[in-house]
């Protein structure tokens, strides 16, 4: 029977080693180049929704008359803008533990965007706002489409990287030999290679083995 040991590398590391391994974790860095294309993505798909509609630029928001509110669509954009980056944040689209593997990430995006169709509707229907449909359905596809393009293309770069050796993350297996070398196999690896990795990184005896793995 196999076991992972997920404790944190960092805890036995010295204070400054530990210090300096959070600063480079490469989890930090690649949320940040995350939030720096979803950013990008969602400009792309506000302002570019925007041009494309007809006549919707210098439009005005559908209000009711007796508020003398008048909000034009640039101002949409930008509400559009700061509600998706939010919702995106809320349903944890660039925690670590989504990111790089299975469709939980690509699951946050789609409820992002879902979040946004549902505040829109309920600003709609509480303070009788009538936004353009046109806009809407250009400006959500559009942002969702982009955002999961984008994770895709940052999934084919962080796997390079790893093929590599480098961003990966340090766990602890405890089994025998044969179980542990599977889990700690590069990818690709043959069987040959991956007795040799675990054979190299056992830290106490062969059923103890050391691994960076994602």
């Amino acid at each position: 029977m196999t076991r992972i040991d997920s404790r944190n590398p960092v805890d036995d590391l010295p204070d400054d080693a530990g210090s300096r391994y959070r600063l480079t974790d490469w989890r930090v860095g690649y949320a940040r180049r995350l939030l720096v294309t979803d950013v990008i993505v969602l400009i792309w798909a506000v302002l570019g929704s925007l041009v494309t509609v007809p006549n919707l630029a210098d439009a005005l928001l559908a209000v009711p008359s007796d508020t003398g509110v008048r909000i034009t669509y640039p101002w949409v954009c930008a509400f559009l803008f700061v509600l998706w980056l939010v919702t995106l944040a809320v349903n944890g689209s660039r925690d670590y533990r989504k990111l790089g593997t299975g469709t939980a990430e690509y699951k946050a995006v789609l409820s992002s965007g879902v979040a946004v169709v549902i505040v829109i509707a309920l600003i709609t229907f509480l303070a009788q706002v009538s936004f353009s449909r046109a806009y809407v359905l250009t400006a959500v596809p559009a942002g969702i489409l982009g955002l999961i393009l984008s994770r895709m293309l940052w999934r084919v770069w962080l796997r390079t990287h790893r093929r590599a050796g480098e961003l990966s993350s340090r766990v602890v297996i405890v089994g025998n030999l044969e179980s542990a070398s599977q889990w700690a196999s590069p990818p690709g690896a043959t069987t040959a290679r991956a007795d040799r990795h675990s054979i190299n990184r056992s830290s106490r005896i062969d059923q103890f083995s050391t691994y960076d793995r994602t």
